[in-house]
Formats: C-alpha cells, sequence, structure tokens
C-alpha cells in the first residue's frame, strides 16, 4: 500500500519537474526571439533612417515624384523650372485676365483658346493658373503691378453690381444666383446687344450657365439692373 502511494507520489513529482523545466525552456525561447526581433527592429529602424537620408539629400521620396511644397518647396531642384519662368507670355496673359477680375477657371478658358499650352504641351487646367497667381505673388517674376493691387481690382469691379442685389428681396435663390455673375453685367448685355456670341458661348466666357445669363438679361430688361 505504501509502496503504491510512494510510486504515484514519485511519479507526481517527476511529472512538476518536467513541467517546471518545459516552463523554464518556453520562456527561454521566448526570451531568444524577442530578442532576436528587437535586434531585426533596430536593424530596420536603422536602415530606414539611413534610406530617409538618402532621399533626403537627393530630394526624392522612393516611388513619389519630387516634392515641390511645403519645406521641400524650398529647395528647388536642379533643372526644373517653373511655368511661369518656361512661358513668360502665358504667366503675363494669365496675370492681366486675373486683375480684370477672372476667376482661375475662365482664366485656364481663355488662355487655351489663345492657344497656350503647359510644359507638357497639354492644356493649361485651373490648378496651373492658380499656381502662377500664387508665383506672382510670391515674387517669383515681376509685372509693372504689385501684386497687392490685384486684391483691390475685383471688389471695385463688383461693388455697383453687388449694390443693385438690394431691390430684389424676395427671391433669395435669385440673389444668390445673380450675386457671382453680375460682376461683368455691362459686358454681357453689350455682347448680347451686338449679337457677337449665343447665351452658352457668353455663359462658357463667364463660367455660368446660359440660364443664369437668361436671367440676368431678363433681370435687365424689366429694369431690376442697370446697363452701366
Amino acid at each position: 500500500m505504501n509502496n503504491g502511494l510512494e510510486k504515484i507520489q514519485k511519479k507526481l513529482d517527476d511529472a512538476l519537474k518536467e513541467n517546471k523545466r518545459l516552463e523554464v525552456e518556453l520562456e527561454r525561447v521566448k526570451l531568444e526571439l524577442k530578442l532576436e526581433r528587437s535586434e531585426s527592429a533596430k536593424e530596420r529602424a536603422k536602415l530606414m533612417l539611413e534610406t530617409r537620408k538618402i532621399q533626403h539629400e537627393t530630394g526624392m521620396r522612393k516611388g513619389k515624384r519630387i516634392k515641390t511644397h511645403s519645406r521641400a518647396g524650398k529647395v528647388r531642384v536642379e533643372g526644373r523650372m517653373r511655368l511661369c519662368e518656361k512661358n513668360p507670355a502665358l504667366a503675363k496673359r494669365v496675370i492681366e485676365l486675373h486683375l480684370e477680375g477672372y476667376n482661375r477657371n475662365s482664366i485656364s478658358k481663355i488662355v487655351n483658346r489663345d492657344g497656350f499650352r503647359n510644359l507638357k504641351d497639354r492644356i493649361i487646367y485651373h490648378s496651373q493658373v492658380s499656381t502662377i497667381i500664387r508665383d506672382w505673388k510670391k515674387g517669383v517674376f515681376k509685372t509693372n503691378i504689385k501684386p497687392d493691387l490685384g486684391h483691390q481690382l475685383p471688389k471695385e469691379m463688383f461693388k455697383k453690381a453687388s449694390a443693385t442685389l438690394d431691390r430684389d428681396k424676395d427671391n433669395q435663390n435669385m440673389i444668390r444666383a445673380l450675386t457671382k455673375s453680375t460682376g461683368r453685367l455691362k459686358e454681357i448685355v453689350e455682347m448680347r446687344i451686338k449679337q457677337e456670341l449665343t447665351l452658352a458661348e457668353i455663359g462658357a466666357h463667364f463660367s455660368i450657365s446660359r440660364q443664369r445669363v437668361r436671367q440676368i438679361l431678363e433681370k435687365v430688361r424689366n429694369g431690376d439692373y442697370n446697363k452701366g
């Protein structure tokens, strides 16, 4: 009886010892794996830092084009020319239209109609118009008129047209619709009187719909707006 209990107790002790040994071995393996991972993480971090350093020195990021904005934009890449530098005639025309009060969509349509093209011999997009205007304000290229005057001209131009909108207080939607389109009211009326362009062509010229042009002309015809 006692011998049987002793044998069972001995087996239990051996099992506990083996279990303890396996636990210690498992912890050892875990520590080794953790150490290997930390070493590989350090190597990866070191390699990434070296790669970033090379990319920063060359101005390139792998899989991306050359950065031209934020801090990277301050360091010009050698051989890269701005659109305003490559095509000064285009830049001059864009600024002239900007000072006349045209928005960037209208400017892009007008310069494309005049035959101007970008560096890749494609049409001028409104985003490129914005870039040219921004470069002009930064002083990358200069014109006879200083950039700060460019903000004043449209305000003077739209002052009279916006003042006449107080007459139509019943229809708020009409006021909002005409507020954006009556800045060149006189030109729209003159174009229509001379029969130079259709309603659609006038709308395309000012980046508005022909329905909106018709609304403006109806308002003028009814005497709600003055032609001058």
